[in-house]
């Protein structure tokens, strides 16, 4: 069997939201599910040698994001910059 290195997956992300809605993720994770790409059966299964992680932390905000403009470019509202500091010497 040929091994696959999975370059980006999102196995945090799901893990952690199936722990938000009260499920057991290490338990889902280790017996496997039917959500998400990845999960120990699967990855065993599928020659999987190992992989990085996503990391993405959703947002509590509700973004006003619009529609792309002719260019295909989006306009997200960012939030104003920090203010800088100096650094340390």
């Amino acid at each position: 069997m040929n091994l696959v290195f999975d370059g980006h997956n999102d196995v945090l992300l799901r893990l952690w939201r199936s722990r938000n809605e009260g499920r057991n993720p290490v338990a889902e994770f280790r017996n496997g599910t039917s959500a998400g790409h990845i999960d120990a059966p699967r990855a065993k299964r599928g020659g999987l040698a190992g992989g990085l992680c996503a990391i993405y932390i959703p947002s509590p905000h509700d973004f006003n994001l619009r529609e792309p403009d002719v260019n295909g470019h989006y306009s997200t509202p960012l939030d104003p910059p920090l203010e800088r500091i100096p650094s340390l010497d």
